[in-house]
């Protein structure tokens, strides 16, 4: 058993890094490096302000960036190794306490997970707080929690938060656990701490930040999706999609699992199981609810579903067919996830831009096929987290993002600017390219 998930295991690292180089680029992987990417070469943002949401990343990235050159290709090896490194640990921890099977289960799961596939080897959030989780997990799920784990907790708990805001769940949920046990001092420790590390992430980006504009996108993310009574209703509105389904149905499990434990045996909820629960009730009242936000209360729900000793024993037709299902998934998520996106034509075009950034000319762009180019870029099809093109901005080369991207403001001007010069158009995949002859030669920073 533990030969065969090791293999499973070794082959789902090899997957998370063949993809990191072969995968098409996306909008978001862009939006989420381009401040640290500016900052780094002092260079204009334009007005992103993604940091504004992630200081932990927005940091982290900094620093990766001040070691290596910016590129998608470099941060995306880190989120493999960060998600190879948690299924991992979460993996041993099973096998450690006795239980093969739920190992083999954690892994099949993250195998079949139509998520999963593209998300280890992209360069956003999720990864990092798929390792998070599973560190917070380890620490808030001991069995003597002390002063000492409330603290370590609430300092990763904070980190987490520092992370993406919509974890917030996992607060909830830890401090629901500490107030039902009657462990107010730990109560006191773990919301202190979380408090100050949470805050100290998202003051260190507001204060050398465009205040209004930093306030302006919270309210985007925070207020504008919290309609509690019509989001409530929407939710029996239509069938959710797959993944959704896949995630809910997941998570729902494992509440089930501790419910029947709690009226069955008597066994308190942990901290997970709060969390989860939390996570599930908030995200109901929230008008955006894509399936990457179900996806870490799933994970977290299977892996303390399975750490209490849920499928703990396991017959071997049972368990081959659980890595059967996996590998017949990928199947369906290759086509799915890989030849279908093959014809976007992102790295096409980011080769064109390099050419055009090696002969200094004017350029916007997608963050996401700029990200690696030493030149002043106008960012464009942000939707609303960029602010519209300056008008006078002159690009010798365009390229507007025409499928899975909302358009921005200065969009449409910067295109019937360029028709008005005589572009040259060619349509490649998702995108449009507008060369026209250059009236101004940005030279390239050295």
């Amino acid at each position: 058993m533990r030969y065969l998930l090791a293999s499973f295991y070794l082959l789902l690292v090899c997957r998370l890094f063949l993809l990191d180089f072969v995968l098409e680029p996306t909008n978001d992987e862009g939006l989420w490096q381009w401040n640290a990417r500016c900052e780094q070469w002092s260079l204009p943002a334009h007005g992103i302000l993604h940091n504004a949401l992630s200081p932990v990343n927005h940091w982290l990235n900094r620093a990766l960036f001040a070691v290596v050159s910016p590129s998608l290709v470099t941060k995306r090896v880190l989120c493999s190794l960060l998600v190879a490194v948690a299924a991992g640990l979460s993996c041993l921890r099973l096998v450690r306490r006795g239980n093969e099977s739920g190992a083999v289960l954690l892994l099949a799961w993250l195998w079949m997970d139509p998520y999963l596939f593209r998300m280890g080897s992209w360069a956003i959030l999720e990864p990092l707080l798929m390792f998070g989780v599973v560190l917070w997990y380890h620490r808030a799920e001991r069995v003597g929690f002390s002063v000492k784990d409330a603290l370590l907790a609430g300092v990763l708990t904070g980190l987490l938060v520092g992370v993406k805001l919509t974890v917030i769940w996992l607060v909830v949920g830890a401090c629901a656990f500490l107030a039902w046990s009657r462990r107010v001092k730990e109560l006191a420790v773990f919301m202190v701490a979380t408090a100050a590390v949470a805050a100290a992430c998202y003051l260190s980006v507001y204060l050398q930040s465009d205040q209004a504009r930093y306030v302006e996108i919270w309210r985007q993310h925070t207020t504008e999706r919290t309609q509690v009574v019509a989001n409530l209703c929407a939710l029996f509105q239509g069938l959710p999609d797959l993944r959704s389904a896949f995630y809910a149905l997941t998570a729902l499990l494992g509440c089930g699992w501790w419910l029947w434990r709690l009226v069955r045996h008597g066994q308190k909820l942990g901290a997970s199981a709060w969390a989860v629960m939390a996570g599930l009730a908030a995200l109901a009242t929230q008008s955006c609810r894509p399936e990457r936000y179900l996806f870490l209360m799933a994970f977290l729900a299977l892996l303390a579903a399975l750490d209490a000793g849920m499928l703990r024993q396991c017959r071997g037709w049972v368990t081959a067919a659980f890595l059967g299902l996996a590998l017949c998934a990928n199947g369906v998520w290759y086509r799915t996830f890989i030849m279908a996106p093959a014809n976007a034509g992102g790295w096409a075009l980011h080769a064109r831009l390099q050419e055009g950034a090696a002969r200094g000319a004017a350029i916007a762009a997608p963050p996401h096929l700029a990200l690696d180019l030493r030149s002043p870029v106008q960012p464009v099809s942000n939707g609303l987290l960029s602010i519209p093109a300056d008008e006078t901005y002159q690009p010798d080369l365009l390229v507007l993002q025409n499928a899975a991207a909302v358009p921005s403001g200065g969009d449409g001007h910067l295109r019937e600017q360029m028709l008005q010069r005589k572009a040259v158009v060619t349509e490649i995949g998702f995108y449009t390219l507008y060369e026209a002859p250059p009236t101004s030669a940005l030279p390239t920073l050295k």
